[in-house]
């Protein structure tokens, strides 16, 4: 590819997030530059160089970005150095981004999209319920995973998350965590020439891996998480940060309570107990 030829598809790209940016609106006073979380703006800027090639190999599919919107999926983003407001407005903006980028409808619909109604929540926590034996068992395999902390998986057979190892589209590559905010992804990768040696490298069992990331995949659901305090949150579907799941829950541990505002930049607007140790949830 030649210079110029690069040189127009990073324009492209960053033209697509500006226009994100120009309507993002200040955040006070301070905010001279119109950008929600000023502290984030240069990282935020160096991560829209991520959708480049999404823009140019996928425009207009819809089906795919929502599966890569999946919560930890390629076009979801993690913010590790924030605030709860800070990781809301800025994963938000991401969204609205990525989907500008993608050519999808209206990027300000989409959570709206997920919070339907009553019959939205109650589909969706049948779902899980019906799921529930599995669930477990998919919990209990997890559970002793060396220094696995999150299995996550969005529909591709062949592609999958592990901690912050991301295969997609048969390139594997490690997310490093941006400076600033902790974006993960952050426009900053590792190539990875062999993802079993990789896991092996922090102590993992591919195997094992393989074992859960299947069974992620035929329960349809989007990824397990390791909490603090030995909690397990199963997340069964989302976009963004709004996400229906389950807390797999230690003895004697709370859960969520409605309206908790989360350091990710989530928001829990409903919680509801499965079981003594298990609680459905949904957040914004």
């Amino acid at each position: 590819m030649t210079r110029a030829r690069r040189r127009i598809r990073a324009r492209t790209a960053l033209g697509v997030a500006g226009a994100l940016l120009a309507c993002a609106g200040g955040s006070g006073p301070s905010d001279r530059s119109g950008f929600p979380v000023p502290r984030a703006e240069a990282e935020f800027k160096t991560l829209s160089r991520y959708l480049v090639a999404f823009h140019e190999t996928y425009p207009g599919d819809e089906e795919l970005f929502r599966r890569w919107a999946l919560p930890y999926g390629p076009l979801d983003l993690e913010v590790r150095r924030g605030n709860h407001d800070e990781a809301n407005q800025l994963r938000n903006l991401w969204l609205g981004t990525s989907a500008r980028t993608f050519q999808i409808g209206d990027p300000a619909s989409l959570g709206n999209q997920f919070h339907c109604g009553e019959p939205c929540v109650s589909r969706r926590e049948s779902d899980l319920r019906e799921k529930l034996p599995k669930l477990r068992e998919l919990v209990d395999a997890f559970r002793p995973l060396a220094r696995v902390d999150l299995l996550a998986s969005w529909g591709d057979a062949d592609d999958y998350r592990v901690n912050d190892l991301f295969r997609i589209k048969a390139r594997e590559r490690a997310a490093s965590a941006s400076e600033e905010m902790g974006f993960v992804p952050s426009g900053s990768w590792q190539p990875v020439e062999a993802a079993d040696a990789y896991v092996r490298s922090f102590g993992g069992d591919p195997d094992a891996i393989r074992a859960v990331l299947a069974a992620l995949r035929e329960l349809g659901v989007a990824a397990v998480v390791r909490e603090p305090a030995g909690v397990i949150r199963v997340v069964g579907t989302g976009i963004g940060d709004n996400e229906s799941g389950l807390l797999f829950l230690p003895e004697g541990a709370a859960g969520y309570a409605a309206q908790q505002k989360l350091p990710d930049g989530r928001e829990i607007r409903f919680v509801l107990r499965f079981a003594s140790d298990v609680q459905f949830y949904e957040s914004s």
